[in-house]
């Protein structure tokens, strides 16, 4: 799943819980970071940032990367004009967000001396420092936003969304960007999520309008698809038909299909290369599953042995530390009482 489209589903899904402001700013994703209903883990408003000064232009070495990072860094190969000013794009945020991802593992203060790093090898002189000076805001700006979300009310009544508390929490968004970055930063960083906003709350308003009928309001909502920009009315069109498939893949396995079933329904809708990689994934999901009921069982055993609690989870610890990586066996801990 690209940038955009992360975008788009984290900002739905975030409008659908009724969390943080409009849209949560956290990106996210299988290889790279996931969208966020406010700061990273480790960023918010109770731990403001380490002084830049103390991790700017201190280019030790530092540890390897957090397992669900290495080797997932995003090609971002930041621009400059030809006065070597930083030009603003995509892919800096993108690179942000990337790193600060590793706040679930790591100090602020490595992770903020990775950006550094990274900033250091792809700029010099004007634009590395305009580059520091972003990051500095950005971060800012992060802290800010979770300030803000967890001093929001509920969005969110017995009726439906709150259309009114939506648009000021709206309106509070643009005006906290419009704070922190300058508009062409804005228009780098934030514009499709600007857009995916104005559409969600404008959908909104069509669907709770009372004077509307059923088919004025379908007309209304195709209007409103019909005038997205270009990248989310794409975004919006494979996200429906994966929607599709995944219902349609469901139903499948209900009905007791094949492999080569499935395999045949995906390759027709998204491509033999596609349909391979979902099988591959299937056959990941059903060996993880495997491991999980595996586990279960040795921990049921474990606690039916009559070894003392201490002994016992000293014996689960152990054997989940035996089967599992270190990032395996910690997922594995957090899903222990559901399993």
């Amino acid at each position: 799943m690209n940038l955009s489209t992360r975008l788009f589903v984290g900002v739905t899904l975030a409008i659908g819980a009724g969390l943080a402001l409009l849209p949560p700013d956290r990106l996210a994703p299988t290889g790279t970071p996931a969208p966020l209903s406010g700061p990273p883990a480790g960023l918010t408003a109770s731990s403001p940032p380490a002084p830049f000064g103390v991790v700017t232009g201190t280019h030790e070495a530092l540890p390897p990367l957090p397992s669900h990072l290495a080797n997932a860094e995003p090609e971002a190969e930041l621009r400059v004009d030809a006065d070597n000013n930083l030009i603003p794009t995509p892919g800096i945020r993108n690179l942000f967000d990337f790193y600060l991802a590793g706040l679930s593992d790591e100090p602020m203060a490595l992770t903020l001396g990775r950006l550094d790093q990274a900033l250091a090898a792809r700029l010099q002189g004007a634009a590395l420092a305009q580059a520091r000076n972003l990051l500095q805001r950005y971060v800012n700006y992060r802290i800010e936003l979770d300030r803000l979300s967890q001093a929001s009310g509920p969005v969110y009544t017995a009726t439906g969304f709150d259309l009114q508390a939506l648009r000021s929490r709206q309106d509070t968004l643009l005006s906290l960007r419009a704070a922190n970055f300058q508009p062409a930063e804005r228009d780098a960083f934030f514009a499709l999520e600007a857009a995916q906003d104005s559409y969600m709350l404008e959908r909104l308003g069509v669907e709770q309008q009372p004077t509307l009928s059923n088919a004025q309001k379908t007309l209304a909502l195709a209007e409103l698809e019909r005038n997205l920009p270009a990248p989310l009315r794409e975004i919006r069109q494979r996200v429906t038909q994966n929607a599709r498939l995944y219902e349609q893949s469901r139903q499948l396995r209900q009905a007791g299909a094949s492999a080569e079933q499935l395999y045949q329904l995906r390759a027709e809708a998204l491509g033999n290369d596609a349909a391979a990689n979902l099988a591959n994934l299937d056959r990941q999901r059903q060996q993880w599953q495997q491991r999980l009921t595996a586990f279960a069982a040795e921990r049921d055993r474990i606690q039916r042995s009559g070894l003392s609690q201490h002994d016992q989870a000293a014996a689960i610890d152990r054997w989940i530390n035996e089967q599992f990586t270190p990032l395996e066996a910690r997922r594995v801990r957090a899903l222990s009482k559901e399993i």
